[in-house]
């Protein structure tokens, strides 16, 4: 079981309003602030000008072009150009651009592509703030803060607590399910609003009410990568289980990187509803939609599972993906007649983790 969760982990608000971690990887602002100290002036005059909206968010080049230099549209070829000489902050980029959601959606692509990484706020920053971890740029941490914390109305130190709070209850939710996916439930908390609300009870997000849930995990936690300490204490007394930290876990994660993979599957699946003026239907994770011939729906199944499979390697934090497809027809033969039962469409995407400078 994986989740994108980590101290890289984008800090965002969801379209209703709640603070979320990830899953998209983007460098910190501490880190970015190490390689390029001028990002400070730029937060600095953010904050002074008390700008809104894409504040504290920057992006810049990852890898050269390589194939893609004549694979890139008039608008991705001009966000190319001026990033040509580092970092540049999303409100300068959009600045005088006429159609914002298009050059956003252009941004979007070269991203996917592993051809453009995004900085912003993470969960490495706010530790920074609360000075549980002192390895990058603490004063970068600290304006991406103040800068997060005035849109909320609230104050840099209580937004960052509110971060790490997050991360645990995320991490949490994410190891109850792992637990309870062993024994075979088959139903995530994420879709059962009582299990969701009783484990949020256990990782104290909800501490109102009644009723007091106490959760005890029989495995104790093993930790990896420097912070680990920082994250899975609190974790672990939450579980009420052991905690425990190898020698040389500082540096697992970067063997991880070298050695490791990032996978992500898709699967789609085709069907006949029977009494339905289409012939063949395809069962997205977003919808469904019609065609009247197999071909064109297996096509564009393909082509969804595909892009969909690559997107989420990209936003796992994976470079140099590589796409395969499988299609599996299911048809029976009946009385010497062949009857079609569906098709079934997986997409694997598979990437190696982006390295840190």
């Amino acid at each position: 079981h994986t989740t994108g969760l980590g101290g890289d982990s984008e800090v965002h608000v969801d379209e209703a309003g709640n603070l979320k971690i990830g899953p998209r990887r983007v460098v910190p602002l501490s880190l970015l602030a190490v390689d390029y100290p001028a990002v400070l002036d730029v937060l600095r005059r953010q904050l002074e000008e008390r700008l809104d909206g894409d504040v504290g968010r920057f992006v810049m080049r990852e890898r050269p072009l390589g194939l893609d230099q004549n694979r890139l549209t008039s608008s991705q070829q001009q966000i190319w150009e001026r990033l040509s000489d580092g970092p540049v902050s999303i409100v300068q980029l959009l600045d005088g651009v006429e159609i914002p959601w298009h050059f956003r959606y252009s941004l979007n692509e070269l991203t996917e592509r592993g051809l453009v990484v995004a900085s912003a706020f993470t969960p490495t920053d706010a530790v920074h703030v609360m000075g549980q971890y002192r390895s990058y740029s603490a004063e970068a941490a600290k304006l991406g803060a103040e800068l997060w914390a005035r849109q909320l109305d609230m104050s840099k130190e209580e937004f960052c607590q509110r971060v790490v709070k997050q991360v645990l209850i995320q991490a949490g939710h994410t190891l109850i399910e792992s637990a309870l996916a062993e024994e075979g439930s088959p139903t995530p908390i994420s879709r059962d609003s009582v299990g969701h609300l009783f484990v949020n009870r256990a990782l104290s997000a909800d501490d109102s009410g009644n009723l007091v849930v106490t959760v005890s995990l029989r495995r104790s936690l093993i930790g990896v990568g420097a912070p680990a300490v920082t994250y899975l204490t609190p974790l672990a007394e939450k579980l009420n289980t052991q905690l425990s930290i190898p020698e040389y876990a500082e540096v697992a994660n970067a063997i991880g990187a070298v050695a490791g993979r990032v996978v992500q599957n898709v699967r789609i699946l085709i069907r006949q509803p029977w009494g339905k003026g289409t012939a063949y239907r395809v069962y997205l994770p977003f919808g469904v939609r019609d065609f009247p011939e197999l071909a064109d729906a297996a096509s564009y199944a393909k082509n969804t599972a595909s892009r969909l499979a690559r997107r989420h390697a990209h936003q796992a934090g994976a470079s140099r993906v590589k796409v395969y497809t499988k299609r599996n027809d299911q048809i029976v033969t009946v009385y010497n007649e062949r009857l079609y039962l569906g098709t079934e469409i997986m997409t694997t995407a598979v990437g190696y983790p982006r390295p840190k400078e």
